[in-house]
C-alpha cells in the first residue's frame, strides 16, 4: 500500500495546530508565574528540594517507540544539538541500550522527581506498554525510589486520541493508557512499600537496604 503525502498540506496542518495551541495557552494562562522548561528529566537541579505539588509523567515505553531515531532527519536539517541521544531512556539493542539500562535511567529520573516533590504529594504515571518485563521493572523501581503506591484498589485509564489498524486487530497491544498513582511518604512516615524479598540483584538490594536503614 503506497501513500503520497503533500508536504505543503502537512506543513499548514501542523501550522494550524501550533497556532491553535498558542492561542489556547494565551487564553488559559492568566498569571505570569509559570515556567516551561526543557531541562533533562535526569537532572532537575534547577528545581529545589520539596517544592513541587504534583507530577504527571508519561515515561518512554521501553523499546516500543524509538523517539530519537524518529527525529534524526528533522533534527539534522534544523541543526539541533543531539548529544542527549546518548542518555535517551530507551531500549534499543543496536545502540546497546537494554531493558536494564532503560530501568536504570528511568529510576534516575524518578529519583529526581522524588527529590523535588513535596512530602505527602502525588505523582501520576501514565504508561502504555504491553511488555510485561518493563511493566514489572517500572513498578519495582518506583518502590525502590521510595514511592508508596496509591491506596485505592482501582486503576485509572485514559483513552487514546487515535487508533491504528493494529490497535483494532492485534492482541499484543495496549488500547488504553494506564495511569497509576504513587505518593511520596510524609515526614517520618514508614516506607511500607519497600520489602526485601531475597530475589534482588546487588544494586536493587543496596538501594532498598539504604532506604530502609535511612528510615
Amino acid at each position: 500500500i503506497n501513500e503520497e503525502i503533500n508536504v505543503f498540506k502537512r506543513f499548514f496542518s501542523k501550522r494550524r495546530t501550533l497556532i491553535g495551541g498558542l492561542k489556547s495557552i494565551n487564553s488559559n494562562v492568566t498569571t505570569p508565574d509559570i515556567c516551561i522548561s526543557t531541562q533533562s528529566a535526569l537532572d532537575l537541579s534547577q528545581i529545589s528540594d520539596n517544592t513541587i505539588d504534583y507530577v504527571f509523567t508519561d515515561p518512554p515505553y521501553s523499546g516500543r517507540i524509538q523517539y530519537g531515531e524518529l527525529n534524526f532527519i528533522e533534527e539534522s536539517l534544523l541543526g539541533i544539538e543531539n548529544s542527549w541521544l546518548s542518555d535517551e531512556i530507551i531500549v534499543n539493542e543496536f545502540r546497546g541500550f537494554d531493558i536494564d539500562e532503560w530501568a536504570s535511567r528511568l529510576k534516575k529520573a524518578m529519583l529526581e522527581i522524588f527529590r523535588v516533590l513535596k512530602p505527602g504529594r502525588w505523582i501520576s504515571v501514565c504508561y502504555h506498554d504491553s511488555e510485561v518485563t518493563s511493566w514489572l521493572k517500572l513498578q519495582d523501581l518506583m518502590l525502590e525510589v521510595g514511592f508508596i503506591p496509591g491506596e485505592n484498589e482501582g486503576l485509572s485509564s485514559m483513552e487514546t486520541g487515535w487508533q491504528t489498524l493494529k490497535m483494532h486487530t492485534s492482541t499484543d497491544i495496549t488500547k488504553r493508557d494506564l495511569v497509576i498513582n504513587f505518593r511520596k511518604p510524609r515526614i517520618k512516615e514508614r516506607l511500607e512499600g519497600i520489602v526485601i524479598t531475597g530475589n534482588e540483584d546487588t544494586t536493587s538490594f543496596t538501594d532498598k537496604a539504604r532506604a530502609i536503614l535511612t528510615e
